[in-house]
């Protein structure tokens, strides 16, 4: 690594120790050629979180662009839009999209329609974009295969931060073609690797509190956001179920203190009719089966049971006759008839004849 020494228009000395072979590159391609080229850079920062992508960022950037400042880190897409329209020639802007941990696709999406959407004016001011995130691939193809001029990978050995390998153009390509599904950055060699230290080039007293601000900011965002379409799709609800017309939910909301017109319900419908309107038929279908099937099982229930009642009635009944007392209490058992006409008297036969 070397030492170089840095000074801003503000006057203040920034002593950067800076892996040498990206000094050299860097020296190469991109400090002092920029507006000689007529060209504008762009270059990915990615890797785990907690790795150090936003102060290899920062170091980078002061390198390219001593001027670098705060207000040109930028947290959120209106302020790297705002950035790119008010920077000046040879400038470098940071977008650090990884202060959040887990990028959106939403967000995401944003920055890819600002970098294309600024092509012509980020190629006119020959600026340097330094855009930070989790992992490039989940950039759109057109910015990470063709934009995007290098590929800075972050990663730790161990407990060890401050490691980075570097993909060119072409191999940063193929990375993206061949490893786009798994993710990973194995099977396709980097042009070098190399070291950083954990040294903002920013105050970072203030980059800290600005990321804490941007953090706070985007979660407030995200939950009215929510808020918002849960109101949405209650209003829609109401329209749908309980009300005839637009105006006739106007006059409803007014009923209850809320200051609704019927052009802004109409808006909402629209808005969510394509949505919502597919599901709520399909959920009323689902609905209508089951409690037809439940009716259904009812009456099968029921008539199963007045066939059980009418088997029942049309089975004959059986007398159960009382016991047979006997005349004589000492009898156990009712006397037996006298087939033979005879009677049994101590053991011998009346008629039968002795010797």
């Amino acid at each position: 690594m070397v030492v170089v020494e840095i000074k801003d228009p503000y006057g203040k000395a920034w002593h950067l120790y800076i892996d040498g072979v990206l000094k050299a590159n860097l020296d190469k391609y991109v400090v002092g050629r920029l507006t000689k080229t007529d060209d504008d850079v762009v270059f990915i920062i990615d890797g785990p979180e907690r790795s150090g992508k936003s102060t290899l960022a920062t170091q980078i950037a002061k390198y390219v662009d001593p001027s670098l400042n705060i207000d040109r880190i930028c947290m959120t897409p209106d302020e790297f839009r705002t950035a790119i329209e008010n920077a000046k020639h040879g400038q470098c802007i940071i977008y650090d999209e990884a202060f959040t941990g887990l990028s959106s696709r939403r967000t995401l999406s944003e920055v890819n329609h600002i970098i294309t959407q600024m092509f012509m004016e980020m190629g006119q001011k020959n600026l340097v974009v330094i855009v930070v995130l989790p992992t490039f691939f989940m950039l759109d193809k057109y910015v990470a295969l063709f934009r995007a001029r290098g590929l800075f990978h972050v990663y730790r050995k161990g407990t060890r931060k401050g490691f980075f390998m570097y993909f060119n153009a072409e191999r940063k390509r193929l990375l993206y073609l061949k490893n786009y599904k798994t993710m990973s950055y194995k099977g396709v060699r980097s042009n070098f690797k190399g070291r950083f230290l954990g040294k903002y080039m920013v105050d970072e007293a203030e980059y800290r509190a600005k990321k804490k601000k941007a953090l706070e900011e985007k979660w407030t965002d995200k939950r009215e956001m929510k808020y918002i379409e849960q109101r949405n799709k209650l209003i829609y609800m109401i329209w749908r179920e309980f009300c005839k017309s637009k105006r006739e939910m106007e006059t409803l909301c007014n009923v209850y203190g809320v200051n609704l017109t019927a052009r802004a319900i109409s808006t909402i419908v629209e808005n969510l009719y394509p949505t919502l309107e597919p599901y709520a038929v399909k959920k009323k279908r689902e609905m209508l089966a089951e409690q037809k099937m439940k009716e259904q099982i009812k009456s099968r229930i029921a008539k199963e049971r007045s066939k059980i009642k009418e088997e029942l009635a049309k089975e004959p009944s059986f007398e159960v006759n009382e016991p047979v007392q006997a005349e004589n209490p000492d009898e156990t058992s009712p006397k037996m008839p006298d087939y033979w006409g005879t009677s049994q008297k101590n053991g011998i036969l009346d008629n039968e004849i002795t010797t």
